[in-house]
């Protein structure tokens, strides 16, 4: 089962399948982009477009996540190296 077939298969054990991936879709747009969305502006009509649409917002907050993550790394090993100490004297480094 993909991720977008299992949001809308919990959306669907809902009273209110539609309302549920409406509010779903506006959360996941804002993890995502910053600002709340609404499936009415971009046109998707259909429960499973918007259960799409969510599902593509999971991969692009794990992509920023994961970015993020490699970022932080980089970040750590140059301070590590640049707060690394050395023996060397003044007058070796000219």
């Amino acid at each position: 089962m993909t991720l977008a077939q299992e949001i809308l298969s919990d959306a669907n054990a809902t009273s209110s399948p539609r309302a549920h991936l409406m509010s779903y879709y506006s959360d996941m747009h804002k993890d995502a982009y910053g600002v709340r969305g609404t499936p009415c502006v971009i046109g998707c009509a259909d429960l499973a477009d918007i259960a799409e649409a969510i599902a593509s917002f999971h991969n692009d907050v794990a992509e920023m996540i994961r970015t993020e993550r490699a970022e932080e790394v980089a970040h750590a090993e140059a301070v590590k190296v640049a707060t690394t100490s050395t023996e060397w004297t003044i007058a070796e480094l000219f």
